[in-house]
Parts: C-alpha cells; sequence; structure tokens
C-alpha cells in the first residue's frame, strides 16, 4: 500500500509518521526558503540546498556493513564499509563525487539510484510495488591490500513495516526519511571468499533520506539488525537530529518480526575510552524506556575540509547491548550485538 497524498501539497510539506511510502517524493515542489516580503526563492536555489542520500545497512551474522550513495551538493561521496565481526577487520571505499554525478527517484515503488566509475559500480533498486529492494555494489582492490568486493543482495520487504517520517526543522522545512528492516537473500565476495546471505540468518535495513537542512548539518545515530536466539529478525534504529519537536518528531524505532514500534526522542552522551573500557556511547530517553550502550570497537572517520565545507564525521562501528520498551511495557532485550554509529557534523 501507499500513501494517497504525495510529501508535498501546493508547496507545503507534509510533517508527521506513517508506515507507506509516499507516491511521489516531491521535495524539489517545496517552497522551502523565502525572500524579502514572503516571496518563494527561485527554484534553482533550493533545490542546491536539499541533501539526498540512499544507504543500506546488512549482516549476515558475522558481516556488518554499510554501503551508501550520498549527495549534500558540496560534498557527495559513494562509500563502502565493511567489517568482519570475529577479527574486527575493516574494508572501506570511498570515491568524492560531482554532486550532478547522482540522482534519486522520486518515488521508492520502482527506483534506482546509481552510479559507477573506475572499476566500482552501485545500484540501489526500490521495487516496493513488489516487496523488493535490491543492492548491487561492487569495488576493485587497491594498493593498501583491500580486496576486490562484491555485495549483492535482495532484501523481501513482504509484511515488514517501515518507518517513514517527514521531520519539522522549522515551519517549512526539514527532513523526510523511509526506513525498513527487512531479511536479505544473496552473498558477499571478498576476494575469493563468498558469504552467504539466507533469509533466515541475516538483515537489511534500506535507508532512503533527503532533507532541506541546515548550513551546520548535525546529528547522532545508532543503529544494528540481528536474529534473536529464536531468529525473530529485530532491528533498531535511534537517533538525535534538529528536529523542533523531537518527542513529537523523530525516526525512533524498534522493529521486532516486521512490525515497526514507535521509540520516544534520545540523547547520546560520549565516554572516553580508558586503559580498561572501550568508547562508549549511552543512548537514553527521558523516561527509562531506552536504555542502549554502544561500545566502539572500531573506528571511522571522515575528515575533509575546504573552503566551502568543512566536516568532522565519525562513523564507528562496534556492539550494542541493553534493553528498549515497548508502548505496552513489553521489553526488548539488544544482547551485544554489532551495529554502527555516526556523530556528525557537516559545514555546507
Amino acid at each position: 500500500m501507499t500513501q494517497e497524498l504525495p510529501l508535498v501539497v501546493d508547496g507545503r510539506v507534509r510533517f508527521g509518521r506513517w508506515s507507506e511510502p509516499f507516491p511521489d517524493i516531491n521535495l524539489r515542489a517545496a517552497d522551502a526558503y523565502r525572500l524579502p516580503f514572503g516571496l518563494p526563492a527561485p527554484r534553482p536555489l533550493q533545490q542546491a540546498r536539499l541533501k539526498e542520500w540512499q544507504a543500506f545497512q546488512f549482516t549476515n551474522g558475522r558481516w556488518f556493513g554499510i554501503v551508501a550513495l550520498f549527495n549534500a551538493k558540496a560534498l557527495a561521496l559513494a562509500q563502502l564499509k565493511l567489517v568482519d565481526t570475529e577479527s574486527l577487520t575493516k574494508y572501506t571505499f570511498e570515491q568524492r563525487l560531482a554532486p550532478w554525478a547522482l540522482r534519486y527517484p522520486q518515488n521508492l515503488l520502482d527506483g534506482v539510484a546509481e552510479w559507477s566509475g573506475g572499476g566500482a559500480s552501485f545500484r540501489f533498486y526500490f521495487d516496493l510495488a513488489h516487496d523488493a529492494v535490491s543492492v548491487a555494489v561492487s569495488v576493485p582492490p587497491n594498493d593498501a591490500g583491500r580486496p576486490a568486493i562484491e555485495v549483492d543482495l535482495i532484501g523481501d520487504a513482504h509484511d515488514q513495516e517501515p518507518v517513514v517520517v517527514s521531520i519539522p526543522f522549522n515551519d517549512r522545512r526539514g527532513m523526510y526519511s523511509h526506513k525498513a528492516c527487512v531479511p536479505a537473500t544473496g552473498h558477499l565476495t571478498i576476494g575469493t571468499d563468498r558469504h552467504p546471505f539466507t533469509g533466515d540468518t541475516s538483515a537489511l535495513i534500506a535507508d532512503d533520506h533527503r532533507g532541506y537542512y541546515p548550513r551546520i548539518m548535525e546529528w547522532d545515530w545508532g543503529t544494528t539488525a540481528f536474529r534473536s536466539a529464536d531468529g525473530t529478525l529485530i532491528g533498531l534504529n535511534l537517533t538525535r537530529n534538529a528536529s523542533i519537536d523531537p518527542e513529537t518528531y523523530n525516526e525512533n524505532v524498534v522493529w521486532v518480526a516486521g512490525r515497526a514500534h514507535p521509540l520516544p526522542a534520545v540523547t547520546f552522551r560520549r565516554f572516553e575510552a580508558s586503559a580498561d573500557t572501550a568508547e562508549r556511547w549511552e543512548i537514553r530517553d527521558a523516561n527509562g524506556r531506552v536504555a542502549i550502550d554502544f561500545d566502539v570497537l572500531v573506528d571511522g572517520r571522515v575528515d575533509i575540509n575546504a573552503l566551502v565545507l568543512k566536516s568532522k564525521y565519525r562513523g564507528p562501528f562496534g556492539r550494542f547491548s541493553g534493553s528498549v520498551k515497548l508502548d505496552d511495557g513489553t521489553s526488548v532485550d539488544i544482547p551485544g550485538v554489532f551495529g554502527m554509529g555516526e556523530d556528525f557534523e557537516l559545514h555546507v
């Protein structure tokens, strides 16, 4: 099923939370910025402020990774990060792109985002009209010893409830996101080693994201997905961003067996590593429903400074532990499972 109305109606962005995709993610039609005397800013100027990306996190229990096509206009990237959760070996591919190299579909019912160059290729396909998403990424080896890597996954979105949000940063503009945690089949190939993904052991979190962010983009984020002891698919997404009313408007969710359960607003506190302990992020809400610790095991940074932008970005990997409570009081345990976080700041 899809929503009846598009994201933007008569130039106004609709804000809220839903469980169906939009028929049209038409943020380019929003009157997001105003000139003096209330006149709308020229459409090209507004679109130059629109940030867009798609990303997928995936795991088969042993391997955890993320692939992304990110376009903040001043900074655009094709990115792959992959960690062996047993040895903590990490592989990274990152290619800075021209912003016009990336285009995103205006709906997720039948839409492709892709890029290729230098022997690498990324193709993300949302086919929610048929309850499917697919990821096909390949990167070549490099001189630093990274082997060739191929990710080829199909996610089954049938009976898997997404969280679809439109979050205000002011009365005219904000961010939109569609996230879903689904079982996946396919394979991950690293060099000559092929690692299978099967529907009963794997997970794929799909993320389509657009937004009119402030000049300083900032957020905290943590996510994980895993199979419980009885095989139930569980996913977690926790974010603190620039929402003007985070208790009402947030994208926090725990997925359990295909259902998306909303969670309250959270804050992140970070504690440096010591001789005996790893760096820890504590993620909490105000009423004791979210009590999650993230212990950093593998760091990740992107620091890019230029005349037009400044970036301080951390994207570490590690283990999440703790619990969250659903609206009915049921507790969902997060038993030291692998995932990733972000401490993000970008000046554009």
